[in-house]
């Protein structure tokens, strides 16, 4: 008849073992790795985003210098408090969003490599969970093992002395 296994000292058993507990940090190891990749995701997300509200500002600036005429009062404006005029301004714009359209191409590579590393991450986090419950399985038998009545062969008889 089989005896019924005291779980709570089993869990307790497993829990401090040696190969469960190596296992068991590097399990802890990689899903921390694989969380911080994630949040990775979302930073290089929200630089994409601020990348495309700086492409809209310069757009906006780009659009509003090429309607001032040379001459205008805008444009006087323009070059009493800055030294340069609407059309050197329209330049400018120009030259800014073809460098923040080469950012936001940049940065939305970024978006996917990071998206690459925690798909990879989270492969080998599947691989250690795997692994984990291994070991506790093999934990748990060590436990039954331990419970058994040590089993000794037969006895041979003593030589004698003589």
């Amino acid at each position: 008849m089989t005896e019924s296994i005291d779980r709570e000292a089993q869990n307790e058993f497993v829990q401090n073992d040696d190969g469960y507990k190596l296992v068991l940090d590097r399990h802890q190891k990689m899903f921390a790795a694989a969380n911080e990749q994630e949040r990775q995701i979302l930073i290089e997300g929200r630089k994409v985003a601020r990348v495309v509200r700086l492409m809209d500002i310069c757009i906006d600036k780009f659009c509003s210098c090429a309607d001032v005429t040379a001459g205008s009062s805008e444009d006087k404006v323009l070059q009493e408090y800055t030294g340069e005029d609407a059309e050197s301004w329209f330049d400018e714009f120009e030259q800014s969003k073809d460098l923040l359209q080469e950012l936001l191409l940049d940065q939305c590579s970024k978006v996917l490599t990071a998206k690459y590393k925690a798909k990879k991450i989270r492969e080998e986090v599947q691989m250690h969970c795997d692994q984990l419950r291994a070991a506790r399985g093999e934990a748990e038998k060590r436990y039954v093992a331990s419970l058994q009545p040590v089993k000794r062969g037969p006895v041979r008889p003593k030589k004698n002395a003589a």
